[in-house]
């Protein structure tokens, strides 16, 4: 018990550090993106802006869309500027496209979670210890599963392991299983004939 729990301390640590490793980047990214488009559209403390955008990028669940989607909508229907709108889209689609591509490689497939495991832990985390559940749940399911997809791995070998010290093989497992299937069918033919018989003599 205490080695399985040491193992997912330690698979949890390494977890994180990937996760929270690429998210980091992707968010450096983000943030170097945003500076650009606002510069370029030449909105006042861009700094600032593009670097709490980054941020909330960081959650999961969240990204920059929570901000700029709602943000371009404004702009488009309340301002009346389609430019700026346009731009704040553009931004969020690179955004989007850069996670994209860049999550898989950085985080690793050992880290990868489905996209619906992923939703669904991040939001009964959420649910249950708000923020860090937002941000832990993702992490530990991860680490459930890489955790149990290990102990699996390792029952599987110490099995091929033991049919190969005793001389045999899942082949041969399965054809003795048929074999002594088999034999209980032809026994109980047997017995049934032998049920049978008495009753057969009597009839005559």
């Amino acid at each position: 018990m205490n080695t399985l729990k040491a193992r997912f301390i330690e698979e949890f640590k390494k977890n994180f550090k990937q996760i929270l490793k690429a998210q980091l980047i992707i968010a450096g990214i983000a943030f170097v993106i945003l500076l650009i488009g606002f510069s370029i559209m030449k909105i006042e403390h861009i700094f600032w802006i593009s670097l709490g955008i980054a941020v909330v990028d960081l959650l999961p669940l969240v990204g920059s869309g929570v901000v700029l989607v709602p943000w371009a909508i404004y702009e488009l229907f309340y301002l009346r500027h389609p430019q700026t709108a346009l731009g704040l889209i553009l931004m969020y689609v690179i955004i989007a496209i850069i996670h994209q591509i860049l999550e898989p490689v950085l985080r690793g497939k050992s880290v990868g979670l489905a996209f619906v495991p992923t939703i669904v832990s991040s939001v009964i985390g959420y649910a249950l210890f708000r923020l860090p559940g937002l941000i832990f749940a993702p992490v530990v399911v991860a680490t459930t599963v890489n955790v149990y997809e290990g102990i699996k791995d390792s029952l599987k070998l110490i099995r091929e392991e033991t049919y190969e010290k005793l001389g045999i093989n899942d082949f041969d497992m399965n054809n003795n299983s048929n074999v002594n299937g088999d034999i209980i069918d032809v026994d109980a033919k047997i017995s049934n004939e032998d049920d049978s018989t008495p009753d057969d003599k009597t009839g005559e």
